[in-house]
């Protein structure tokens, strides 16, 4: 099952559904109405009808709040809990949150549940946040429907029913609500464990891109670019590439700067590359982040920066990111930048190895073979090449390959060491004229036997790569 994001921006401050008297309102507030207050307390946070003022809001709010006003209660709490016009304060979120969500604030709700989602003073607690959805779903937040259908769809919280997530978010389109047709439109297209209905998913996400939703168009440039179930159209695909990044999409930021840097489809631009990374950087794309670093500590497009580099790749590392992960390692384990410290990038490389980064398990074979800040060891490093190769990766199947083919190693098997070497072919391991002609030389060696009995494991291979790939995107 693929995991499937869902492009849901939650709105944790109350809304006014209606246009407001703001001067009707402010005489009513004057007056002491409660609700008035409230009014125009939200109207000065958003400077809606009136100069924004948030300051003034916060006056205004706390005197609806001591009037027992859930909306006021719903909306203080969620500043609290988000520390916006305010100091975090956790406990006095909590406090709000739960008054207001006694009188079945929906907002109120929303909050509680994120609160217990992200452990935000509280426990987190997977089934009270279900809870807290399912409360604000049934008084008709169609934003609580699609969350709901979220926890129904990992069964995250609540027993997994695809069925009912399903059903949830058909509900939550037919309200309106962008996040859950997104969803769907996902789901149809095969992200997911369910019938898929491509013709459907993709009509879902053009209406979507019709309304100006980043994060379908961005959907879109793939399907169309890497011709999924319809027929490759580079050209059509960049136009939603592009579409999406001007609405600010972070992850069609990212994209479109990797294809400036490379020059593979228009003349390289190194400027517009960089642009676009801190773009989608300052919105906390990790792989952004990730490129900047790349560029400052190569010098690419910008002034060389090592310490730059490094600060930036701890910052994608510090978010559990893989590959920040594994190539701050790589600057650990040569200095670059950093202290040379092979230990401390050992332990890297292992954290990222975790992860299923395969770049970090082929690093880990390598020290094991070379026996950088570990004994030398063999059987370790096929160890780690194997379970790379059998997520995909080219170097690990081309490294298990040539152990096999090496009587050092102690694993001399010339058939398996055929098979691992075409599958590295066949997974995209750029061979060397030399080691091309020797691949050769070794298939015309092979008996009649001993290629159907290549072939059979060849296969067999295969379906475990697939098996154990697909092991990986369900954690």
């Amino acid at each position: 099952m693929k995991k499937i994001t869902i492009y849901l921006i939650l709105s944790l401050l109350c809304n006014l559904s209606n246009a407001i008297d703001i001067n009707d309102v402010k005489k009513k507030a004057e007056a002491g109405d409660a609700q008035a207050q409230y009014q125009f307390a939200y109207a000065l946070i958003n400077g809606e009808g009136i100069e924004e003022n948030p300051k003034l809001a916060l006056e205004w709010l706390s005197k609806s709040v001591e009037q027992d006003n859930a909306d006021a209660q719903a909306m203080l709490g969620n500043l609290y809990l988000q520390g916006k016009h305010v100091a975090v304060d956790y406990s006095k979120a909590i406090e709000l949150l739960e008054k207001a969500a006694k009188k079945s604030n929906t907002d109120a709700l929303m909050g509680l549940a994120m609160a217990y989602s992200n452990g935000w003073g509280v426990t987190i607690d997977t089934k009270k946040v279900f809870e807290y959805y399912s409360q604000a779903a049934q008084l008709g937040n169609p934003s609580a429907l699609t969350l709901c259908a979220s926890a129904y769809f990992t069964g995250n919280g609540v027993t997994k029913d695809t069925k009912k997530a399903i059903e949830l978010l058909t509900q939550a389109m037919n309200k309106g609500e962008s996040s859950a047709k997104l969803f769907l439109a996902l789901l149809y297209i095969g992200e997911g464990e369910t019938e898929k209905d491509l013709a459907k998913g993709i009509q879902f996400l053009e209406e979507l891109s019709e309304l100006g939703n980043s994060n379908a168009m961005y959907r879109l440039a793939h399907i169309y670019w890497f011709g999924e179930g319809v027929p490759a159209d580079i050209k059509k695909g960049m136009q939603y590439l592009f579409s999406s990044a001007k609405l600010g999409n972070a992850e069609a930021q990212n994209d479109l700067g990797a294809i400036y840097l490379e020059g593979s489809l228009f003349p390289k631009d190194l400027k517009k590359a960089l642009n676009l990374f801190e773009k989608s950087a300052e919105q906390g794309n990790l792989d952004a982040i990730n490129n900047l670093a790349g560029l400052y500590l190569k010098g690419t497009g910008v002034e060389k920066n090592e310490n730059k580099a490094v600060s930036l790749l701890e910052m994608a590392a510090s978010k559990g990111y893989s590959k920040s992960i594994n190539n701050l390692a790589a600057l650990y384990l040569e200095g670059t930048g950093v202290s040379k410290d092979e230990k401390k990038a050992f332990s890297l490389f292992e954290e990222a190895a975790k992860k299923g980064y395969t770049d970090a398990l082929n690093n880990l074979a390598h020290m094991y073979l070379n026996g950088r800040s570990v004994e030398r060891n063999y059987d370790k490093a096929y160890e780690y090449y194997k379970k790379s190769a059998l997520l995909g990766n080219p170097v690990g199947q081309y490294s298990v390959g040539r152990m096999h083919l090496e009587y050092r190693f102690n694993r001399y098997n010339v058939v398996d060491g055929y098979v691992w070497l075409e599958l590295a072919g066949e997974s995209g391991y750029k061979f060397t004229e030399p080691e091309k002609n020797n691949l050769s030389v070794l298939s015309f060696k092979l008996s009649f036997d001993d290629r159907l009995k290549a072939s059979k494991m060849k296969d067999e291979i295969k379906k475990e790569i697939s098996q154990t790939k697909a092991k990986l995107k369900n954690k």
